[in-house]
């Protein structure tokens, strides 16, 4: 969604959910607009009041207005324009190496503008509307149902917390907080960082969903009952995208295997990178702080070294971004207008 003016947060903040809590994906109702009296220490509050007042006054809507729902269709046209192409023309080799990248720009697309605000309930006040548009996960290859657990009670519920917050897991490779372990690989990981972004989604496809839901690591997914349904949607999923992705080309338009594996992973340099790119710059950077433990959290702020409470979103979110790249307003600032949705 788009705004006319501009409302740019220089102030840092974080949102703390209960450790315990049962409710994965916030609902609608927990977004509420507040009416009654807050305390001066309630900032999450206070933060979301200023928010609906200031969309309230500019009269736009805090959901998708005519240019997302345009973006979404833009997004999910190209596509499937790629992929019909691909068939209805069957291209020589350059030509369809051009098609199916194509179509792994749509992907990123559809990743950065539809999945993930539909799963924040940023999209649509209707829940069947976002629930359905959460698939756009899956039709990329990843468990929009896992996604959903590991980015609401394994991020936002503990955002930058060390030892609980699932973006700052480096699995050894990477050292992303200062109560890490320091290893003798991580003064090389400005050199190697790159490239292993580029192979994100390739880890999400082949090994995370399936070690999030049969080999788990934290406690919470430990401690999860999965329904059987979910497990039929995952093998469903990963069937119907490894499929689509690397089967049918070899196999209906007789492309040859080592064409389309270079083609699929060419598609997935670029979505890992540009995914990881967008997403790790806006939380781990040189002035992030990192919690210990979730003592330091105090009504959703978290407090510094003084009990001082200050507000930790190291991004400057700007709703429309006027003044900015209008191609990249375009492809990628939805995600700055999910701030009042994450207000929970």
């Amino acid at each position: 969604m788009t705004a006319e003016a501009s409302v740019t947060f220089k102030s840092e903040v974080l949102i703390a959910q209960d450790a315990d809590t049962p409710d994965l994906v916030p609902s609608e109702s927990s977004a509420a607009p507040i009416t009654g009296p807050v305390g001066a220490s309630s900032f999450p509050k206070v933060l979301r009041r200023r928010l609906d007042n200031f969309f309230a006054d500019q009269k736009i809507t805090h959901k998708a207005d005519r240019t997302m729902w345009v973006k979404i269709a833009v997004g999910l046209a190209v596509l499937m324009g790629a992929w019909v192409a691909l068939y209805a023309l069957r291209p020589a080799s350059w030509k369809f190496v051009a098609l199916y990248l194509l179509g792994g720009l749509a992907q990123t697309f559809l990743l950065l503008n539809i999945a993930h605000d539909s799963n924040h309930n940023a999209i649509s006040s209707r829940p069947r509307v976002n629930k359905t548009l959460n698939y756009v996960f899956d039709l990329c290859g990843i468990s929009s149902y896992m996604w959903r657990i590991l980015h609401h009670r394994g991020h936002h519920s503990c955002i930058n917390l060390h030892g609980e917050d699932d973006a700052l897991s480096g699995r050894g490779i990477f050292r992303f907080t200062p109560h890490e372990s320091r290893a003798p690989w991580h003064r090389f990981q400005h050199i190697y960082a790159l490239f292993l972004y580029a192979m994100f989604s390739l880890d999400y496809v082949f090994f995370r969903d399936f070690e999030s839901f049969f080999f788990p690591s934290h406690d919470y997914l430990k401690r999860a009952n999965h329904p059987l349904r979910e497990y039929a949607i995952l093998v469903a999923g990963k069937a119907f995208y490894l499929t689509y992705m690397l089967v049918l080309p070899v196999m209906v338009l007789g492309k040859s295997p080592l064409l389309v594996a270079g083609a699929f992973l060419l598609v997935h340099l670029f979505v890992g990178l540009a995914v990881t790119l967008v997403f790790q710059t806006t939380h781990t950077i040189d002035s992030t702080y990192f919690p210990t433990n979730r003592s330091e959290f105090d009504n959703g702020v978290y407090q510094s070294s003084r009990q001082r409470p200050i507000m930790r979103l190291k991004t400057r979110l700007s709703v429309g971004s006027p003044g900015g790249s209008t191609i990249i307003s375009f492809t990628i600032f939805a995600l700055s207008c999910a701030i009042r949705t994450m207000l929970r």
